[in-house]
């Protein structure tokens, strides 16, 4: 899209594209581009509610090739996330290289898993300052799992990670290597079974995993560093108990799992002034009679409050081919981290996504519903109709949402012709700010 907007003397324009295919000698590719003029975009030409509010656009090309029992892959990537209709944040990877290799078996029952990359990086904040650094990683992993009896398993790791910065955070003229140690255990077990004389069965399998860290340095690397984010883990430890149930053919079909955390070097949980380094204790429930149909729900239980703080309910079928869909979800927080702050500590929504064919098909009707019960209102909600004829289609939406003092209304009406295309697009509504 081009577009001469004369109301604030300014260009604007939106260019996307994608497409995937194979090159030469094996490599096979996918190119993503996103590129945008500014962050409001979105917000004052495109009717699609979830790009209205969309922030960052990343643009990629990937391409891989088989290499031994893993991949190379070469990769350029450009990220923007705006803060504002101009305030923005670049980030370039140009280029990253990297090999990846699965948990291939070796001797003695070890498997070995590999991730290897180099990556020139560059970024640019919104004070207009640039950060540019090489980086060199290597994490391969190492597991072995123990000869035990078929009701238990036990997993040791080992990770080595380390990272080469061509600069730091403090002083860009000095280098810095990061070398992280983590061991590992994974136990799941003893399981204990019993099966049924439909051939379905019961699992309960406990499980527990811990991880420690040979440091917890984490200065002076380079800001929102990804893998520097990823080495922020500390000391760690998660227990619980998993219930599983399998039809007569094998399939799961319904999974209770109990679950808690914890980590012995950074606080998890917050309530006002008050930490706890016990994550909630969650309980999950998912339920697939038939491949077509899921329920899932989970509860968590704040350590500090001693209550339920959150509570996550869905529910979805879809038909075969997915040309119809109904999904409800509900969603409830009440974060007691943030009661005195600006940030409101509650929330409580519904949502309601679903395609449907109607009228014998000849009609798709979809809604998509966001309610907010904590204010008691609809935040968005938009209906989309469509009428398909012989050799025509003939669309129909209208929707109005809110978001924070925003508030906007719209319609569209559309006509396509079979072979042809949109032949009417015709679009308006309206805007406003509300106090």
């Amino acid at each position: 899209y081009y577009i001469a907007d004369k109301l604030i003397d300014k260009n604007r324009w939106y260019l996307s594209t994608t497409n995937i295919g194979r090159m030469g000698d094996n490599w096979n590719y996918l190119l993503d581009v996103n590129l945008i003029s500014d962050g409001d975009f979105f917000r004052d030409y495109e009717r699609d509610y979830s790009k209205g509010t969309k922030g960052n656009f990343d643009s990629t090309l990937f391409m891989t090739k088989k290499l031994y029992d893993g991949s190379l892959n070469f990769i350029l990537e450009r990220g923007v996330e705006y803060y504002s209709s101009e305030d923005k944040v670049t980030q370039k990877a140009l280029p990253k290289i990297e090999f990846r290799l699965p948990p291939t078996r070796l001797k003695w029952g070890m498997y070995l898993a590999l991730e290897t990359s180099f990556s020139e990086i560059s970024r640019e904040l919104y004070d207009k300052s640039d950060q540019s650094y090489y980086r060199v990683d290597f994490h391969p992993t190492i597991e072995a799992p123990l000869y035990t009896p078929p009701y238990i398993d036990i997993i040791p790791s080992l990770e080595i990670r380390e990272t080469y910065y061509s600069e730091g955070s403090e002083n860009k003229e000095d280098s810095m290597l990061s070398r992280q140690i983590v061991a590992g255990i994974n136990l799941e077990g003893p399981r204990f079974f019993k099966k049924f004389k439909d051939s379905s069965k019961h699992i309960i399998e406990p499980f527990f995993e811990a991880k420690v860290e040979s440091s917890k340095d984490k200065e002076g690397y380079p800001l929102y560093d990804d893998i520097d984010v990823l080495n922020n883990l500390g000391d760690n430890i998660k227990y619980g108990v998993r219930n599983r149930f399998y039809d007569k053919d094998g399939r799961l079909t319904t999974e209770v799992e109990i679950a808690q955390s914890k980590n012995f070097d950074y606080p998890v949980s917050f309530s006002e002034d008050k930490t706890s380094k016990f994550s909630p204790l969650v309980f999950s429930f998912r339920y697939w009679p038939k491949k077509l149909f899921s329920f899932d729900f989970r509860l968590s239980y704040h350590p500090i409050t001693n209550r339920f703080e959150d509570r996550v309910a869905s529910i979805s079928f879809s038909t075969p081919n997915k040309e119809q869909f109904f999904r409800f979800s509900y969603y409830y927080s009440n974060n007691p981290a943030v009661n005195n702050t600006s940030f409101r500590a509650k929330y409580e929504e519904l949502l309601i996504n679903a395609s449907l064919r109607i009228f014998d098909g000849r009609c798709t009707f979809q809604p998509h519903l966001e309610r907010d019960l904590v204010d008691d209102k609809w935040r968005n909600a938009r209906i989309v109709f469509w009428y398909h004829g012989s050799c025509f289609n003939i669309g129909f939406e209208a929707g109005r949402r809110e978001i924070g003092y925003f508030r906007d209304t719209s319609f569209r009406i559309l006509v396509s012709l079979k072979q042809v295309g949109t032949v009417v697009d015709l679009f308006g509504g309206s805007e406003e700010m509300k106090y």
